[in-house]
C-alpha cells in the first residue's frame, strides 16, 4: 500500500515536472517572438527633411527594417536638427523617451551639458552618446583672394549655417577664442542657401562641411566653380583656446589643393562629430544595445544609400564625443564593451 502511494507521488511529481517545463518553454519562445511588450518602434529625430542628417536617418530605417528583427522596427522623423532636437526630446513623455534616440552634433551635445545660452536656458544632464556615424570638416570658402583668415572678415558679411545647429555652436566658440564676436556681420542662411549667397556675392565668405574630404550636397554647385573659389581653415592657434573653455574640438591638417586648385597651401579645420545619436537615460537599455548591435553588425549596407564619403565605418561607431564612459548609455556601452572596442574620441 506504501509502496503503491509512493508510486503515486512519484508519477505525479514528474508529470508536475514535465508540466512546468513546457510552460517555461511555451513562455521563452512566447516572450521572445511574440511578446507585445517587447515589439519596439524606436524613433529617430533627424534633421530636415532633405538634409544629409535626414538622409542618414532615412538610409538607418531602411536597413533595419529589412531586416525583418522580430521586435524592432525605426521609424525616421524629421526634426529641426542640432540643438533643438534635445529641446524636443526634453518634452516628450517618459514612455516617448525610452523609444527615442536624436541626431545631436558634438557641439550641441557640450551646448546643452552647459546650458549655453541662447541656445538652451538650462542645462541637461541627462543625455547620453549611443553612436557616431563618422567625421566632418568644417572651414571657410570665399571668391575673395584677399580673405585668408578669419581675422580678415572683420567688418565684412560671414553667410553661416543655422542659427540653433551643432555647427552655429563650433563658429561661436572658435569666434570667440579669436575675440572676433560681434566684429563680423553673420546671415544665418543654412548651408545650401548660404553656398547660393556666395555665388551672388552678397556674403564675403561662408562656413563649409565636408566628410572625407567631400563637400556635402549643399555646396555642389558653388564647387562646380572651384577655380574662383579660395579655402581657408581655423587658425590652429585657436584649438588651445576653445580646449581650455571646455570644448574637445579637433584640429585636422589638409594638404594642398584637396579642395580646390586655389588651396596652395595647407590649412587646418575643425574636425567634427557632426552624425551622432544620442538619447537620454530614461532609454530602454535593452531596445538602446540592439539598436547599436545591429548598426555593428550591418555598417556595411549603408553604401547603398549615402554618397562617397559620408557612408560609416564600423570603427566610427564608438567614435562618440564624450570625455568618460558615464556619457555614454549603459545599453550601448554594454554592447562596445562585448566587442572590445575603444569608446570616444581618438
Amino acid at each position: 500500500m506504501k509502496r503503491e502511494r509512493n508510486k503515486e507521488v512519484t508519477v505525479f511529481a514528474a508529470a508536475l515536472a514535465v508540466a512546468l517545463v513546457c510552460v517555461m518553454i511555451c513562455g521563452v519562445q512566447t516572450s521572445a517572438v511574440a511578446s507585445p511588450e517587447k515589439k519596439v518602434t524606436l524613433t529617430l529625430m533627424s534633421a530636415k527633411f532633405g538634409s544629409s542628417d535626414y538622409i542618414l536617418g532615412s538610409a538607418v530605417e531602411k536597413i533595419v527594417n529589412k531586416l525583418n528583427h522580430p521586435w524592432l522596427k525605426i521609424m525616421t522623423v524629421e526634426g529641426i536638427g542640432g540643438t533643438d532636437n534635445i529641446v524636443t526630446y526634453d518634452k516628450l513623455s517618459l514612455e516617448k523617451k525610452r523609444r527615442t534616440i536624436m541626431n545631436v552634433g558634438d557641439a550641441g551635445y557640450y551646448a546643452a551639458v552647459l546650458g549655453m545660452k541662447p541656445w538652451f536656458t538650462k542645462k541637461y544632464k541627462n543625455l547620453r552618446a549611443v553612436c557616431s556615424f563618422g567625421t566632418g570638416e568644417m572651414f571657410f570658402a570665399t571668391m575673395n583672394p584677399s580673405i585668408k583668415s578669419i581675422y580678415d572678415l572683420e567688418g565684412k558679411t560671414l553667410g553661416g549655417p543655422d542659427m540653433g545647429s551643432s555647427a552655429s555652436v563650433r563658429l561661436r566658440e572658435f569666434l570667440k577664442a579669436a575675440d572676433m564676436t560681434g566684429k563680423i556681420n553673420i546671415k544665418w542662411l543654412g548651408f545650401s542657401k548660404a553656398a547660393e549667397a556666395l555665388q551672388d556675392r552678397r556674403v564675403d565668405a561662408i562656413i563649409v562641411v565636408s566628410f572625407s574630404k567631400r563637400v556635402a550636397p549643399g555646396f555642389t554647385s558653388l564647387w562646380t566653380k572651384q577655380d574662383k573659389i579660395y579655402v581657408f581653415g581655423m587658425p590652429a592657434d585657436l584649438f588651445p583656446k576653445v580646449h581650455a573653455a571646455g570644448w574637445p574640438f579637433r584640429a585636422v591638417t589638409i594638404k594642398p589643393l584637396t579642395y580646390t586648385p586655389n588651396q596652395t597651401t595647407e590649412i587646418t579645420v575643425h574636425q567634427m562629430l557632426a552624425r551622432t545619436y544620442f538619447t537620454g537615460v530614461e532609454a530602454d537599455a535593452d531596445t538602446i544595445y540592439e539598436f547599436v548591435k545591429l548598426m555593428y553588425q550591418n555598417v556595411d549596407k549603408f553604401k547603398q544609400y549615402l554618397p562617397a564619403g559620408t557612408s560609416p565605418t564600423r570603427d566610427e561607431l564608438s567614435n562618440l564625443p564624450v570625455d568618460s564612459e558615464a556619457e555614454v548609455h549603459p545599453g550601448a556601452l554594454r554592447f562596445f564593451k562585448e566587442m572590445k572596442v575603444k569608446i570616444g574620441a581618438p
